[in-house]
């Protein structure tokens, strides 16, 4: 069961049943095309599909952008983020300040842009019941900036 009620100038979706990942995904995925949703990062596969069972938390800081990405099943997933339009407002670096990863474009540049970011994408392993932290900032990231904001807190 889906029901709809609009609120305000917009629509809350409730779906009233238990589905399995890749059902709830077709699912969501026709409301979204339905309503002609912007959605500004997703988590794709391969062939280009919602990833089912990660949960995503999008956090805009102005210059800094940062994604917390959960997977919720048993087994390791590889995931594409993709931003999708101007998301951005210049090149950014894209880092995992958790575990000191840097994420460099596929021609080996630290420098991510939107039409990087949109067709290429940023390919993440997400491990089982565990998280993915990526940051998307105009400044590198450096262990000591990192050391220093948490003395300092």
């Amino acid at each position: 069961i889906i029901t709809v009620k609009e609120y305000g100038s917009g629509k809350i979706y409730y779906i009233g049943a238990v589905l399995p990942g890749y059902s709830l995904v077709s699912v969501i995925s026709s409301i979204l095309e339905k309503e002609k949703a912007s959605i500004p990062v997703q988590v794709v596969d391969e062939n280009e599909q919602l990833v089912p069972n990660v949960e995503m938390v999008l956090m805009d800081r102005g210059e800094i952008k940062a994604i917390f990405l959960w997977n919720w099943d048993l087994y390791t997933k590889l995931g594409k983020i993709k931003l999708n339009g101007n998301f951005l407002s210049g090149p950014v670096y894209v880092f995992d300040p958790l575990d000191k990863k840097f994420y460099l474009t596929s021609i080996g540049k630290d420098k991510w842009d939107n039409k990087n970011l949109h067709e290429e994408g940023v390919y993440v392993s997400l491990p089982p019941q565990d998280r993915v932290l990526l940051v998307l900032s105009k400044n590198a990231w450096t262990k000591d900036e990192l050391t220093e904001r948490d003395r300092n807190h």
